[in-house]
């Protein structure tokens, strides 16, 4: 919904989803993570794991409604990587598809299924 910049102006974005995000000074959540998605998405079903690394400037300010990654670091420290609403997925983490080549394969299925749709 919204993105809030370094000098804490706000500034609105397309609205898909109801979230805000808020640019920091510091670098966030850095290194390797393993995903758990938390419900169905367009990479693969609930409980899909895989590999990844993060990092980023900013952190997602919002409620569970449309979450969808869980981050783990490790067995202590998780937090909301991802979002997932209809058929998009907006993520920080950077997936590494060989740790898990099944999410590969559904994301291909699933653009020839809208293919087939449109």
């Amino acid at each position: 919904r919204e993105l809030v910049d370094f000098d804490g102006k706000k500034h609105e974005m397309c609205g898909f989803f109801p979230h805000t995000v808020a640019m920091t000074s510091k670098l966030q959540n850095f290194g390797y993570v393993e995903v758990n998605f938390t419900r169905p998405n367009i990479l693969g079903p609930e409980e899909s794991r895989i590999r990844a690394h993060e990092f980023h400037h900013s952190r997602l300010e919002s409620n569970e409604e449309d979450h969808c990654i869980k981050m783990r670091k490790n067995a202590t420290r998780s937090w909301t990587g991802g979002l997932s609403r209809k058929k998009v997925l907006a993520a920080y983490p950077h997936l590494h598809f060989q740790a898990n080549p099944t999410m590969a394969e559904n994301f291909i299925a699933e653009c020839l299924k809208y293919r087939v749709q449109v």
